[in-house]
């Protein structure tokens, strides 16, 4: 791990920040620091007690749960720009889940007290902080319901187009992370993502490796097309992702 102070022009990169009057960037930059982690760094365990704020500015995190017998299960995952669980901050009370790094990443960590401090005594950071906040548990709902309603192929297909929309890309996507995360994120046995693939492969897509090629963009679309009436981790009406940008 490789930490640095956080100087107060850190914080003009993070939207929620940006406007933050200079006494209170400097508050905030007195409790916080940027941080460097490996893949596979464990950030906090499930039930310790929230001593920072971290916020993704590069890099990824799956946030995981234990279960009845000691195997780790995805939930979801904080990706650039996301709070790592901010509920447990405010609250003060222990994460439900454990923190883990997914490939190199760097993190603005501000300490808990600071952020209580300018919770406390500045109204307009407290609502876009509620805002945050409130967009990331309406992506979590939308992907329990995903989980709930939703069978194995529509899941995987959601997620696909979810990456297309990140990625701005209709003709092919790059898997942020390995099949085996992927399967446990979409509460799927990797033997059963693997049949997933299988049944989609040659007609709607191509996978080799960890390049997924559409070869019928619009079959995904229609197989899941209720989910992405919104998108559910920007928030904006569309149907299907942005075309790419045209090459030189």
């Amino acid at each position: 791990m490789h930490t640095v102070h956080a100087s107060e022009s850190e914080f003009d990169a993070i939207p929620m920040f940006r406007d933050l009057p200079a006494e209170s960037k400097r508050l905030l930059s007195s409790g916080s620091s940027i941080e460097n982690y490996e893949r596979s760094t464990i950030l906090f365990q499930q039930g310790a007690m929230p001593e920072f704020l971290f916020v993704v500015l590069d890099g990824m995190l799956h946030l995981c749960s234990d279960t009845m017998g000691g195997k780790g299960v995805t939930v979801t995952c904080a990706r650039a720009g996301d709070f790592v669980l901010p509920a447990a901050v405010i609250t003060r009370k222990p994460y439900l889940l454990q923190a883990r790094s997914i490939s190199q990443v760097r993190l603005l960590r501000v300490k808990t007290q600071i952020l209580h401090e300018l919770l406390e005594s500045d109204g307009s950071f407290s609502l876009a902080f509620l805002k945050q906040t409130s967009e990331q548990i309406r992506i979590n709902i939308e992907e329990v319901k995903s989980l709930r309603l939703k069978t194995g192929t529509q899941r995987f297909a959601a997620f696909l187009l979810r990456e297309a929309y990140r990625q701005n890309s209709r003709e092919f996507i790059v898997l942020p992370y390995a099949k085996t995360i992927l399967a446990s994120e979409l509460d799927m046995t990797p033997e059963s993502l693997s049949r997933v693939i299988a049944k989609l492969q040659g007609t709607s897509l191509q996978v080799s490796g960890t390049i997924v090629h559409f070869l019928d963009y619009d079959a995904l679309v229609t197989l899941c097309a209720r989910d992405f009436r919104t998108s559910p981790k920007h928030g904006q009406q569309h149907s299907m992702p942005p075309p790419p940008a045209p090459s030189e």
